[in-house]
């Protein structure tokens, strides 16, 4: 459910967990970390410290027996470290980081792609840089 905040004349949607949207460079970002997650790892693409850098990437998952059936896991950011590894990352709220779903689909993301997502608390989100093994592991079920 949304709330509205703000003035009668001056309103903007917030999400349950406070979130408010943010837009930079034509990308709308859903929170103020994932935002702030952006402007860092655009810092560490001007310095070279990271390439390639994506914003949303979709990864279609095969859901089942039918091939039809599939769903697109959207994580906030891909990029190549200076190690030349593909890092997926995912800032995510702590109160969803134990979401099953959430778990689900990393898992199949895991065993269809070879993709581990790395994901980011918001405290966080701006100041580690892209290089950083900081992270957040998914417990077992």
């Amino acid at each position: 459910m949304s709330r509205l905040f703000g003035t009668k004349k001056f309103r903007f949607k917030c999400n349950k967990f406070g979130a408010i949207k943010k837009q930079e460079d034509g990308y709308t970002f859903d929170s103020t970390s994932e935002w702030k997650r952006y402007l860092r790892l655009k810092f560490e693409l001007s310095k070279g410290h990271i390439s390639c850098l994506e914003v949303h990437p979709g990864y279609e998952l095969h859901l089942g027996g039918d091939e039809n059936e599939t769903s697109v896991y959207s994580a906030d950011f891909s990029y190549i470290n200076s190690d030349g590894e593909t890092i997926v990352e995912d800032v995510k709220n702590p109160a969803l980081m134990d979401d099953m779903g959430l778990r689900l689909k990393l898992r199949m993301l895991k065993a269809q792609h070879n993709i581990t997502v790395r994901l980011i608390p918001p405290d966080n989100a701006g100041m580690l840089p892209a290089y950083s093994s900081t992270s957040v592991d998914i417990p077992d079920f």
